[in-house]
């Protein structure tokens, strides 16, 4: 989604992450709070708010996680289609490589050898993170050059599309709900 906003918005919406931080910052400050002061994890809390609140956490969660995995596998997928230069019909695309992804996760997974998709995922962030320093100083160099004309980025306050892309961006910057999730159930796993 950053790189969308970056493409499609240039630097139109860098304020508006530190902005997004000073919103958020409650959320992830009150939650480890909780947790020290009352020695219980915010499960605890939301239970405590009524099992309405702990159900709509868990549904959050379950929904959240779905969509973050199918995300992830497609984006995975087609990075994999693009690196080995596969050539499938285009009603395989990219659901087949999605599905190979998982079954050599699960399957690495199940022969219990996290330790090896563990390094394996360290990799390819070094690799992902080397590829976009190479790009960004590819594209400034090209900008210093003059080698296109300027052309303004497009945003309106009246554009569906734009406001849609602009919450879900703010929405899931830094981390989604993921992240409290994260917390909390890594408090959990304490106890």
């Amino acid at each position: 989604m950053s790189t969308k906003a970056g493409a499609s918005y240039e630097f139109l919406f860098l304020l508006l992450i530190p902005l997004i931080h000073l919103i958020k910052y409650p959320f992830y400050k009150f939650g480890p709070q909780y947790t020290a002061l009352t020695g219980r994890n915010i499960l605890h809390g939301y239970h405590a708010l009524g099992k309405w609140a702990l159900g709509i956490y868990i549904a959050m969660t379950v929904l959240s996680m779905c969509l973050i995995q199918a995300a992830v596998t497609i984006v995975t997928s087609s990075i994999a289609i693009h690196f080995f230069g596969l050539s499938l019909p285009a009603e395989y695309m990219p659901h087949i490589p999605a599905i190979l992804v998982l079954i050599a996760a699960a399957a690495i997974l199940y022969v219990g050898q996290y330790s090896v998709l563990d390094k394996m995922m360290k990799a390819i962030i070094i690799i992902l993170t080397l590829t976009t320093v190479t790009v960004l100083i590819m594209v400034l160099l090209a900008s210093q050059e003059g080698s296109e004309a300027a052309v303004s980025p497009l945003f309106s306050l009246y554009e569906h599309a734009d406001i849609i892309f602009l919450a879900s961006f703010l929405g899931w910057l830094d981390a989604c709900t993921d992240g409290c999730q994260r917390l909390a159930f890594g408090l959990v796993g304490r106890e």
